[in-house]
């Protein structure tokens, strides 16, 4: 989940190539929406979002979902300013197309 349409669509794009069933949120409430009625089992998840931040959603879903979820956060913060307390994995912006899809390797094996 992406607050920029261009970042969220590389992702999708990128990961639907590859085989994986791809949704695609732009704020927190359509993600935390789109969590209660589907099945995931990864989240790309930018930190600045409008409305509920990243991480906020990230502690949501850890209440409900514990680590039946994996969550990589996806920012342009640098690693040393992001708590990554509930988090599974970190990418940082700008990324390259490799690290989606390896992120998404590891995660779901």
């Amino acid at each position: 989940m992406d607050d920029q349409r261009d970042v969220a669509g590389t992702i999708s794009t990128v990961l639907k190539k590859h085989g994986y069933d791809v949704e695609t949120a732009y704020d927190g409430n359509e993600c935390l929406q789109k969590v209660e009625n589907g099945r995931f089992r990864l989240i790309f998840l930018d930190i600045m979002l409008p409305g509920m931040s990243g991480d906020a959603i990230a502690k949501e879903l850890r209440k409900t979902y514990d680590s039946k979820i994996k969550i990589v956060y996806v920012t342009i913060k640098p690693k040393a300013e992001v708590d990554i307390t509930d988090a599974d994995g970190f990418i940082q912006k700008p990324f390259k197309i490799r690290e989606i899809i390896r992120e998404a390797e590891v995660m779901i094996a």
